[in-house]
This record gives structure tokens, C-alpha cells and sequence, in this order.
């Protein structure tokens, strides 16, 4: 399988060079642009897994690069970690979040671990998400295939309708909750996974509804004592309608939460 690409947006080269070597050792693909133009441009070319983007650049800084990534149809998904030695005031991290970054990053940075184990976990749910969305385009072809397809995903991987209810579980989700699939199958997410009748603390499915776009969120039920990193993408039939959902939990317990900076 092809490597996923990153793209690290910095108008100083120190700093490219800087975070490349943070990043050493993963197996992806690095792809540096020095300013919101030329990232731009690269957006169009390649499919990225994760972009990292500095916020002080001349031109065009990275709250507006941020939101003109999230006006085109092909790079809206893409999740967005701001990198800012600026001010870690609330208002402006909430334009951050406004502009469409997921995450954030302070400069200079003092552990470079977090950042290594941020971009390695948002480039494996990239990875979850690909094969999952060619799984389901394989069920339209070949359905025994799906299954065998659906089933090595080491991720627990559901699919749901609109209404939160799970249509598909993997073996991976299957060993997780030591049930069987089908003892899984038409109940509700919020219910195998938090133990109560509403949805999760931070569902990302109730931003993906809103918007019908994909969302990434930390999912902590205190019934699992699991913290999970929750992918959801939108499914669309022929007609271009909203049908469900593909739902893709990471065990993240171990790991440095997201939003540790």
C-alpha cells in the first residue's frame, strides 16, 4: 500500500527541515511547501493524510489557508493541525478551530514525541479510513470480498444508518466487546460503547449530521476505561443521498492525547 502523504506548510525553511526530522522514522511520505499558495496547488495534486500548518506566513497566513482548504469539495476532509508560537489566548485558538484545524501545536516545540505520535496516529486512521471506503465500494461488487476485506481491519470499524444504529461490525469490534457480530448488529453505537441510552460525551457523528462532513473527536467512555479516536466519514448512495455512516474507533490509550500541545 502507497504511503500516506503529510504536508508541512512553514514559510521558514529552518522550521521545514525542523519538523522532517521530528517525523523521522514514520513511514510516510513528507511533502513541505513554503507558503499557503503553493500548499494550495500541492492540495490539488496529492491526497494527504494530515496537513501541519504554521499560522504566521506572509501573503496568506494559516487561518486563511486553513479556511480555503475547507472550501473545496476535494480537501475539506483533511484534518488540519495549526503549528503557532503566537499566543495560546482562548479567542485565538477558537479561530483556529473556526477556520477548520483540528488540532493545535505550540512553538517551540519541547516534546517532539507528541508530535511524532499525533501525525502517526492521524495518518493510520487515514489508512483505516482508505480501506474501509474501499471495502464498502467492494460490497457493491463483490460481497464475500467486503466481508474478508471488512474483517482485517485491526481498527473496530462499524457502519451505521442515520439513526446511530450499527448495520455492519468487524471481527475487530466483535473480539473488542466479546460478542458475536450479529449479537452487535442493530444496536446502537452509544450503546455498546458508553452503556447508556444518549449519545457519547463528544459524538463525532452529531458534528458529521450536521454537516454531512468527516469528523475526528476523542472518545473516553469511563464504562471501558479505553480512550478512543473516533473517525466518522459519511456514506452517499448513487443519488448522491446520506445513508450512514462509517464509524472507525482507535485504541489510543497509550498513546499522547491530541490535545496535548
Amino acid at each position: 500500500m502507497d504511503k500516506s502523504n503529510v504536508l508541512i506548510v512553514d514559510d521558514r525553511q529552518e522550521n521545514l527541515l525542523s519538523f522532517t526530522a521530528m517525523l523521522e522514522g514514520l513511514n510516510i511520505n513528507i511533502i513541505l511547501a513554503s507558503s499557503g499558495n503553493e500548499a494550495l496547488t500541492l492540495l490539488l495534486q496529492y491526497d494527504f493524510a494530515l496537513v501541519l500548518l504554521d499560522i504566521q506566513m506572509p501573503e496568506m497566513n494559516g487561518f486563511e489557508v486553513a479556511e480555503l482548504i475547507r472550501a473545496r469539495k476535494k480537501t475539506r476532509a483533511i484534518p488540519i493541525i495549526l503549528i503557532t508560537a503566537i499566543s495560546k489566548d482562548q479567542k485565538h485558538i477558537f479561530r483556529g478551530y473556526e477556520s477548520g484545524a483540528v488540532d493545535y501545536i505550540f512553538k517551540p516545540i519541547e516534546q517532539p514525541l507528541i508530535l511524532y505520535h499525533k501525525v502517526k496516529v492521524f495518518c493510520e486512521l487515514y489508512e483505516a479510513r482508505r480501506r474501509a471506503l474501499e471495502a464498502t465500494k467492494a460490497l457493491r461488487r463483490i460481497k464475500n470480498q467486503w466481508h474478508l476485506t471488512f474483517d482485517a481491519i485491526g481498527d473496530l470499524v462499524t457502519i451505521h444508518d442515520t439513526k446511530f444504529r450499527m448495520l455492519q461490525v468487524n471481527r475487530a469490534t466483535a473480539r473488542f466487546f466479546k460478542q458475536e457480530p450479529t449479537e452487535l448488529v442493530g444496536r446502537k453505537c452509544f450503546e455498546i460503547f458508553c452503556s447508556h441510552s444518549r449519545t457519547c460525551e463528544n459524538c463525532p457523528i452529531i458534528s458529521l449530521k450536521k454537516d454531512l462532513r468527516q469528523h475526528t473527536a476523542e472518545i473516553s467512555p469511563p464504562n471501558l476505561k479505553k480512550t478512543f479516536l473516533v473517525s466518522v466519514s459519511p456514506i452517499f448512495d448513487e443519488e448522491d443521498e446520506f445513508i450512514g455512516v462509517i464509524h472507525i474507533a482507535k485504541d489510543i490509550t497509550y498513546i499522547p492525547p491530541i490535545s496535548a500541545a
